[in-house]
């Protein structure tokens, strides 16, 4: 199979869809406050993620259609499941990932403009670099983007283990109610939520209408390649973490007081000469986020209603225009009335993940079972074992979950 460099698209999107809240945020935060107690952990929840994700890749590629077309086609509940968790997250979510993307902006270079307003200028900065071409210029940013944010995790990582080699024992604990909620904040979106499979598919469709090249293989080492990195960066960013402080440090809730916190923090035990690599780092790892997750959020509130109104055109540069409008809307209500906690906002979108996570596992898994998926494509035994085992945690994790919620 020959390669090249314009074959890569949806998996490094996925890849900056990844690293931000995920990364920079709560495996900062592990690092920060369990040392490198959580570092199995979030290597384990990877490997057992992956073939839920890599259906985000193979399937498309295979049918041509997208993830929301196979849930219908499973039954009319899944994509009612599906529609509602997303009208539910989805101005959660974007709301999350952009005020920390211009908090750290804000605490780096425009402090003296309010949050909001850089919210709202970033909400419209993606809508218009959206309107500027199609896919591929959102695929060619994300390549630069992508690239420049491992280089530079790697070098922090490097500068942090010759300046600080030694990491203080971790205190996490299984029993501790908060610490327990933390874990599955964590464990939710990582490296993604459970719905970025969708989200994938919908790029895969957008990059095989550019490149009629991009075949099952080529999707495939392309998702590969990307969710690779993703957990490589998942582990650094813990390293990072743990390398700064453990066990007694207060994390501010807002999003400007944790940029400036998490900045600071890396600037004392770096020395302020790092001080812009790390702006530039964090600024880097929410941008990439956020602009990927309007990308997807723009198409897949088209997709779910083309699912019930099969005759709209979600190509339509009009239709995408207003999806991005409503977006742009939902979100920053939530910026207006829900920004005195960015601790919680992030939380709630990662439990929310959580929740729905092992049945959304459960529909991936089935897709790739069905008759559109070619014989020698479907799932093995030891495949459908793998998927089963993973299914089993996710559920067991999410009733735990629950009952430790009606416990407090």
């Amino acid at each position: 199979m020959s390669f090249r460099l314009k074959d890569l698209g949806p998996g490094l999107l996925y890849a900056g869809a990844a690293i931000g809240v995920s990364h920079l945020v709560q495996s900062t935060r592990a690092g920060v406050l369990f040392g490198l107690d959580l570092l199995l952990v979030v290597l384990l929840v990877n490997l057992i993620k992956y073939p839920f994700f890599a259906v985000g890749a193979t399937y498309p590629a295979l049918t041509g259609q997208n993830l929301l077309w196979g849930y219908k086609k499973v039954g009319a509940w899944a994509l009612h499941l599906f529609s509602i968790s997303h009208l539910l997250s989805v101005f959660v979510v974007q709301a999350a990932v952009t005020v920390v993307t211009v908090g750290v902006l804000q605490v780096s270079l425009l402090s003296e403009v309010d949050l909001k307003v850089l919210n709202f200028g970033f909400l419209v900065l993606f809508l218009l670099m959206g309107r500027l071409g199609k896919f591929s210029f959102i695929d060619h940013l994300m390549k630069g983007i992508v690239f420049v944010l491992a280089l530079l995790t790697v070098v922090a990582v490097f500068m942090s283990l010759t300046l600080n080699p030694h990491f203080s024992l971790g205190v996490f604990s299984i029993t501790n109610k908060e610490h327990f909620l933390f874990l599955i904040a964590l464990v939710g979106w990582m490296p993604g939520p459970m719905d970025i499979p969708v989200w994938q598919s919908l790029w895969c469709l957008s990059k095989r209408k550019e490149n009629k090249n991009f075949d099952h293989k080529k999707a495939l080492f392309d998702f590969r390649l990307g969710h690779g990195v993703t957990t490589l960066l998942a582990l650094l960013f813990i390293i990072l973490g743990a390398g700064l402080s453990t066990g007694s440090v207060e994390i501010p809730g807002s999003a400007a007081q944790f940029a400036r916190f998490l900045v600071d923090l890396y600037v004392k035990n770096l020395g302020e000469g790092f001080r812009p690599v790390i702006a530039i780092l964090a600024f880097l790892a929410m941008l990439s986020t956020s602009l990927t997750c309007f990308d997807a959020f723009t198409r897949l509130n088209l997709a779910v209603v083309q699912s019930y109104k099969s005759d709209l055109d979600g190509e339509s540069s009009k239709n995408k225009f207003l999806s991005s409008v409503v977006l742009i809307v939902g979100t920053q209500l939530i910026v207006f009335f829900a920004l005195s906690n960015m601790r919680a906002l992030v939380d709630f979108a990662t439990m929310l993940s959580f929740s729905i996570a092992p049945l959304l596992a459960y529909l991936n898994t089935r897709l790739m079972l069905s008759d559109d998926i070619p014989l020698k494509y479907r799932l093995s035994k030891k495949q459908l074992y793998f998927n089963m085992l993973g299914i089993t945690l996710f559920a067991l994790l999410t009733l735990s979950f629950l009952l430790t919620l009606t416990s407090f």
